[in-house]
């Protein structure tokens, strides 16, 4: 009697373990979220374009900037707008090529500091 009712007991036991268990780590994945949304508060010029992907957006200084810089280069983009198009977004790939960058199409952060760092250095 007393072996049943300590294997009750283990198996009791067992079940809350793993109960409590999984029940941090679901609470660990609601942290994620939580820290998610209050980054993105905390930090307007970052959005958030697709699931689970903090993407930065830049400023429309910042993208003139980056065309100019760009233009430099020889990669030829209308540096009079702040905005992208198509044929901006194929320049800057090109850039990113080749400079190792991942090649996105977009003013993403590394690719900002990328032509930074070019600019400072060509001064």
């Amino acid at each position: 009697m007393k072996k049943k009712l300590l294997i009750l007991a283990t198996f009791i036991l067992a079940l809350n373990l793993g109960f409590a268990m999984s029940s941090e780590k679901h609470e660990a994945k609601n942290d994620k979220g939580v820290e998610k949304e209050r980054f993105a508060r905390e930090n307007p010029k970052y959005i958030e374009k697709e699931a689970n992907r903090v993407v930065y957006e830049p400023t429309k200084t910042e993208i003139i900037t980056a065309k100019k810089a760009l233009n430099k280069k020889g990669f030829k983009v209308d540096a009079t707008t702040a905005q992208i198009d198509n044929e901006t977004r194929k320049q800057i790939k090109l850039f990113q090529a080749n400079n190792t960058l991942k090649m996105t199409g977009e003013l993403d952060l590394a690719t900002l500091k990328e032509l930074q760092a070019q600019e400072v250095l060509s001064e």
